[in-house]
């Protein structure tokens, strides 16, 4: 039913864009999405990737021309197993963490950061519509060097009736759309909670150097594998470069390896070096 309502949400129907039936037409329409997120309150179940299904808010759903991840979710899944632990930096509405919980199990962990107050909204009614609450645990802060406060723009990915904004963390604010967020660095929360990571997985729209460099303790002690998205269009917002990325990396003695691309996005993991 989802999968069909967006389709006709998406069809040009003759009319329903001419004066007189426009409101019409916005009206059924909105009708319409009220009744099936009133039918699936409880979520929809989608496949998400192969043997796995989640089940999602429908209005988001609705919103979303696709919930596909496969390139970077597909490669974490195969390097994951019962009883490892999994820090999601950039959780967005979840898709990965609880992708994750599914293949870590009842004795492992998920944590997942999201700052961006709607996405993060979504991300713990995810939760509890795949009754995750005890294996997946959510933080609405963001991830960089050190513990300070930062700075959120919001980037809307749609117009009315859309739920879901894409963010960037920036260093301050400069505008009426940034909000102030709570920062903190990967090492200072493993040291606090102690939590030892196996794996992390990193999206945060250009802020990439800033998480890693926040999580050297981490990485040099217990050496996770980490899937990252690179966002090289948005570095400049943090004065970052490639070749400063491969020298961290170089410094860390890990190396990195390309899974795929995708228009501005290159998804990668790295790997401690082999002793």
């Amino acid at each position: 039913m989802i999968k069909l309502i967006h389709a006709a949400s998406h069809i040009q129907w003759p009319l329903s864009h001419s004066g007189v039936f426009r409101p019409i037409w916005r009206t059924a329409h909105r009708t319409i999405v009220k009744i099936v997120c009133w039918i699936y309150q409880h979520g929809y179940k989608v496949r998400i990737t192969k043997g796995i299904y989640l089940r999602l808010d429908p209005e988001f759903l609705l919103s979303r021309t696709s919930v596909n991840e496969d390139i970077l979710l597909d490669t974490m899944i195969g390097h994951l197993s019962p009883g490892d632990i999994v820090i999601d930096i950039g959780g967005w509405v979840g898709i990965y963490a609880l992708c994750a919980a599914q293949i870590v199990g009842a004795v492992g962990k998920v944590y997942v950061f999201e700052p961006a107050l709607e996405s993060y909204n979504l991300l713990t009614k995810h939760i509890k519509m795949n009754h995750s609450e005890q294996t997946v645990f959510s933080f609405q802060q963001a991830c960089g060097v050190c513990d300070e406060k930062g700075f959120l723009t919001n980037y809307p990915l749609s117009s009315e009736n859309r739920i879901i904004s894409n963010s960037t963390l920036i260093s301050e604010g400069n505008d009426d759309t940034t909000i102030a967020v709570d920062v903190t660095s990967l090492d200072n929360f493993c040291m606090h909670s102690g939590i030892v990571p196996t794996h992390l997985k990193i999206d945060t729209e250009g802020a990439e150097l800033l998480v890693l460099r926040g999580s050297q303790k981490i990485l040099t002690q217990h050496r996770p594998i980490v899937f990252c998205e690179l966002h090289p269009t948005r570095w400049g917002d943090f004065e970052t470069t490639e070749e400063q990325i491969t020298e961290f990396l170089n410094s860390i003695n890990y190396h990195m390896d390309v899974a795929g691309a995708r228009a501005e996005v290159i998804y990668t993991v790295m790997k401690a070096n082999e002793q």
